[in-house]
């Protein structure tokens, strides 16, 4: 679609949309219609496996770049289509393709405001997923090879988020951290909020317990996988990932245990309102948007003891149970007794929702990003 655009206009980078899963394929075309919503034009820029859909967003200009070909070819290609995308553009607003875009700001002669959007450490995830044999000198140089290449990585997102005007995450632990990767990024806390429905669901509960999480070792769903074998709960794992098949094994045909792979939001919003317990158990998060999604749906919440699950329940430390991951027997123990209580469940329930209601409504919290986007100092 090529139509004349808006006075104020906005380009958005995002590196997954629809059809794709995941955060930012949630709330970039939720904000992106946000902005139309509130008289903004929008362009948008993604990789994509599918480059012709029949049905996309009409009010919303879709430019899609095909993910699978030679990296260094997309990169290039990237950089150029956004770099060209920016004329006329008023804004620029980046929730992925942050090299990508950064070169694209440095060297076009857009002049208008950015803002860029960081929900995790990208260099720190891809070392958790590299994996050399110690033991080997073959490994040992791969370590080697890993180590200098993180920092180059590090170097490079640093030198992009820098060639924007501002810089946002999440949460507080996250901000702290992207801050400290250089004195030049100050970095603002915007928090993820998700839609509050007015629905109370009383249909029947399939699940005892269910886990949202993309499948890599730090989000430690093995932990979920031992608690549903050892208490022969039912368990639902959404997500898709690199440890699906160790997980499978670990489940041992467990017909309890249904790993359901990669849902859409809808399916996941059926999925949560079917179950009794929200599990997450990481040792990493920027601000789960899973964890949101499930105190909207009053779903009493166990989590791993880090800061920033803690962060989200600030004004109410005791409205989820906070767990160390090491402890999987007290873990276990404090699942069995929130499953045979439909009370505690009801409470811890109640008290997350409020939590979301208050701090977590997706349309202040896309306000307050609006808001720093259309700043001109």
């Amino acid at each position: 679609m090529d139509k004349e655009l808006n006075l104020n206009t906005v380009l958005i980078t995002t590196g997954i949309y629809p059809p794709d899963i995941g955060g930012p394929a949630t709330f970039v075309p939720r904000f992106g219609q946000y902005l139309v919503s509130n008289g903004l034009g929008v362009k948008l820029i993604t990789l994509s496996n599918l480059v012709n859909l029949k049905k996309e967003n009409n009010s919303i200009q879709i430019i899609r770049i095909k993910r699978f070909q030679i990296r260094w070819v997309r990169a290039l290609k990237t950089v150029f289509t956004i770099a060209r995308a920016m004329r006329g553009i008023d804004y620029v607003f980046s929730n992925g393709l942050y090299l990508e875009t950064a070169l694209a700001i440095r060297f076009s002669s857009f002049r208008g405001n950015s803002l860029v959007k960081i929900v995790g450490d990208p260099v720190w995830e891809r070392s958790q997923n590299r994996s050399a044999p110690p033991d080997s000198l073959f490994g040992k140089l791969q370590s080697v090879i890993y180590l200098y290449f993180g920092k180059l990585e590090r170097k490079l997102i640093t030198w992009s988020l820098i060639q924007f005007d501002h810089v946002t995450a999440p949460g507080i632990e996250l901000a702290k951290s992207v801050g400290s990767w250089s004195n030049k990024l100050n970095v603002s806390v915007v928090r993820n909020g998700v839609k509050i429905t007015n629905e109370n669901y009383k249909g029947q509960k399939r699940y005892d317990l269910i886990v949202v999480s993309r499948l890599v070792s730090w989000k430690n769903v093995d932990v979920a996988v031992s608690i549903a074998n050892k208490l022969d709960c039912s368990l639902a794992v959404v997500g898709d990932g690199p440890q699906m098949a160790d997980l499978k094994l670990q489940a041992n045909s467990n017909p309890r245990v249904s790993f359901l792979g990669s849902c859409s939001n809808d399916e996941i919003n059926v999925l949560l309102r079917e179950s009794k317990v929200f599990c997450q158990f990481s040792d990493y998060e920027g601000l789960s948007f899973s964890l949101l999604q499930a105190m909207s749906f009053s779903l009493p919440c166990v989590l791993s003891n880090i800061e920033a699950n803690r962060d989200v329940f600030k004004e109410d430390s005791r409205a989820a149970i906070f767990v160390n991951i090491q402890e999987r027997d007290e873990i276990t123990s404090l699942i069995s007794d929130l499953l045979n209580s439909n009370i505690q469940q009801l409470d811890l329930g109640n008290r997350s929702r409020r939590i979301v209601e208050r701090e977590f409504n997706e349309k202040d919290r896309m306000n307050d990003m609006q808001k720093l986007l259309i700043k001109n100092d």
